[in-house]
């Protein structure tokens, strides 16, 4: 699980987070796992955008402040709600999704900042002047700082962090097909092929 956690622990640590109000865009596996290491950092509000209701339960489950569907619109709802029109102080993109990485640069307040972790699948056109003009600062995350985020992972777990929290489901090494066919509908949270099933097994 240390690969995982070690995406959301280094997106997570990209900016002060303590008494900020934030949003994590995307609630798969990663960006469910960063939301306690938010909540632990000092975060004063966690919004997770989603569009899957089953992963929306999950984040609601893992401590999110609010958890919404995704869309601009879901974004200001919140910020409405929590008192924050002027919008949120860090973002956390972990969808990889261009329109939700276009809805939280757009609800972000004066000066915030945005961590992409998600990767698109196609190029994203971005408002770089409105990024400018609102002096935004959009930083890239990829894997994690060897060995500075091994320790950091270690002592959150020594705090009671569990990312195997997000562990929804099991299946065999030989059912590998039908695991991924079911993390893909986003109807889980972390699949594990479980090899000590298979080992059990063997060993009979």
């Amino acid at each position: 699980m240390f690969d995982p956690f070690g995406n959301a622990v280094h997106a997570a640590q990209a900016f002060p987070l303590r008494d900020q109000t934030i949003a994590i865009s995307g609630a798969g596996p990663i960006g469910l796992m960063t939301i306690p290491v938010a909540l632990h950092l000092g975060a004063r509000h966690v919004v997770v955008t989603e569009p899957s209701h089953y992963r929306r339960e999950l984040a609601h489950r893992q401590g999110a402040t609010l958890v919404r569907g995704a869309g601009q619109e879901k974004l200001a709802a919140a910020l409405a709600e929590l008192g924050r029109p002027d919008g949120f102080d860090v973002g956390l993109e972990m969808s990889g999704n261009p329109t939700a990485l276009r809805d939280l640069l757009a609800r972000m307040t004066h000066g915030g900042r945005v961590a992409v972790l998600g990767l698109p699948d196609r190029a994203v056109p971005t408002d770089w002047a409105d990024i400018a003009l609102r002096m935004l600062t959009v930083q890239g995350i990829s894997g994690r700082r060897i060995f500075h985020t091994w320790h950091q992972m270690a002592t959150l777990l020594d705090t009671g962090i569990d990312p195997a929290a997000v562990v929804t489901h099991h299946f065999d090494p030989v059912d590998h097909d039908k695991a991924f066919a079911h993390a893909a509908q986003a109807s889980a949270g972390k699949t594990i092929l479980d090899w000590a099933v298979t080992s059990e097994r063997v060993s009979s």
